[in-house]
């Protein structure tokens, strides 16, 4: 498996914002830049012992 970076992490994050949420018309601002910011992995137990994983 391939080490990402957190520069890698913060553009896959930006991806998702514009495939996934801008995609489907949901233009909040507040809630764009807190998926834009937000690690996800802190949310999943499961994977807080792989933080880089993600």
């Amino acid at each position: 498996m391939s080490h990402l970076t957190s520069v890698d992490f913060d553009k896959l994050r930006a991806e998702m914002v514009t495939e996934q949420l801008i995609s489907r018309n949901i233009s909040d601002k507040k809630v764009l830049e807190a998926f834009r910011k937000v690690p996800r992995h802190e949310f999943v137990p499961e994977l807080r012992a792989f933080p880089r994983a993600l």
